[in-house]
């Protein structure tokens, strides 16, 4: 899995479109409409990131990037936020495809909010949680084998697909935990493993087991450049360490 750059996140967040009532495939109605739920998703997280990114980054070109300042940050991306989002994920969530979780959202929030302190609290790239557990927050509703269409999702065809991924216009459902799977491959649509639910590819060369992300001090595997690892950064003693600094600053 790659990080997404800034050109892309600005593109992945907010909410304007149609309203409607969504029923989730395991039943039930989410009490907020299609436009509501990016809106929420928006609304909720700009600030967090803004102010986890700046308090654990400190290279002055990625700065500049986001604004210069939290503040900066959090005005232009409250802005680009409401049209970029409904542009890539409004669509699924108007046709039923995909559903905001409350819950999750809330916990990706709470991991911004944590890495407000800098330091030994930035435990993980806020612009790779602003992915992996913010816009995972949305739900698929898909069963696998469904047609869907994630050509307006780079990097995030899970959003349609329930438990799984859209590839090549089908949803293929995720590799289980401990099934076999091809290190080579690890990003969102291609390893197999349940990325967003915290599961990678890891393994040597082409042979590989789909498992948690390990914490720090854990084992992992040192050519798989941290994506066995929490924090995304596998040391050259082969154990998970805390984001180095410039790990910290990368979305891309």
């Amino acid at each position: 899995m790659k990080l997404l750059p800034w050109a892309v996140l600005a593109l992945v967040f907010a909410g304007c479109g149609t309203s409607s009532t969504t029923t989730p495939a395991d039943g039930g109605t989410t009490p907020l409409t299609p436009d509501a739920q990016t809106a929420k998703l928006c609304s909720d997280t700009v600030g967090p990131f803004c102010d986890a990114l700046f308090a654990c980054c400190a290279d002055p070109t990625t700065l500049a990037r986001f604004g210069g300042s939290a503040d900066a940050c959090k005005t232009s991306f409250a802005a680009s936020c409401p049209k970029d989002l409904g542009d890539r994920i409004l669509p699924s969530a108007t046709a039923g495809a995909t559903v905001l979780d409350p819950t999750r959202l809330a916990a990706c929030v709470a991991s911004l909010s944590g890495m407000k302190a800098g330091g030994a609290a930035c435990t993980r790239p806020p612009q790779f949680v602003l992915i992996q557990d913010c816009v995972a927050a949305f739900r698929g509703q898909l069963a696998p084998g469904a047609v869907c269409d994630a050509s307006k999702l780079p990097d995030m065809g899970f959003v349609p697909c329930k438990a799984g991924t859209c590839k090549n216009g089908t949803c293929n459902a995720y590799l289980a935990a401990g099934a076999a799977c091809d290190p080579t491959q690890n990003n969102f649509s291609a390893a197999g493993c349940n990325f967003p639910d915290g599961y990678t590819c890891t393994g040597t060369g082409t042979v590989g087991t789909c498992v948690k992300r390990g914490a720090v001090g854990a084992v992992c595997d040192t050519k798989s450049s941290g994506f066995s690892c929490e924090s995304m950064a596998c040391g050259l003693d082969g154990k998970c360490m805390a984001p180095p600094a410039d790990l910290l600053c990368k979305g891309g």
